[in-house]
């Protein structure tokens, strides 16, 4: 069989297309597709131990840093929406930057009027690493939504908490 320029250019757009594909499965996983839950233990500033691999419901995991501006105004809002609606449904603020001393990030948490029980201080990142293909977070604050050890939803940056992004919460399933 002979191959034409024709059968050429039609082998390479089904490439070109089938690799943008996978680029999009890999880079964007949250964004409509799939992606395991990483596991992972961390304990919180109240010395509370949260285990993904023995936790078998939904959790919500906050990504932040000391005097992260957005943090400062999303962190409280999160907290009352899932104290009010998801009440048994674990909330994790992970700070996975070294630099902050467990006092700095105390004092941050403490004048947003955020408990320490949802609090925890990965100084060596490892969690957010996992949850970011194995790089660090440059992006504050990053939610993410896991349910049945799926990431359910990811969000970047700063969040207005309206109706549709509430919805999104409280459709969690404890």
């Amino acid at each position: 069989m002979r191959i034409t320029a024709g059968m050429k250019i039609l082998w390479m757009t089904w490439s070109v297309g089938v690799l943008a594909t996978l680029a999009v499965v890999l880079v964007y996983p949250a964004a409509g597709f799939a992606q395991e839950a990483p596991r992972f233990f961390l304990s919180n500033f109240e010395g509370k131990r949260f285990d993904s691999r023995k936790h078998m419901g939904p959790y919500v995991v906050s990504f932040f840093f000391v005097n992260c501006p957005p943090c400062v105004k999303e962190m409280p809002e999160l907290q009352e929406l899932m104290e009010q609606h998801l009440p048994g449904v674990p909330l994790l603020f992970i700070d996975p930057l070294k630099e902050d001393t467990r006092e700095s990030i105390k004092e941050f948490v403490r004048k947003l009027n955020v408990s320490l029980a949802y609090v925890y201080h990965d100084a060596f990142g490892r969690v957010g690493k996992k949850f970011n293909g194995g790089k660090t977070f440059r992006e504050f604050p990053t939610i993410i939504a896991v349910q049945d050890n799926s990431v359910v939803f990811r969000l970047v940056g700063s969040q207005e908490f309206d109706d549709q992004l509430r919805r999104k919460f409280i459709d969690l399933k404890p």
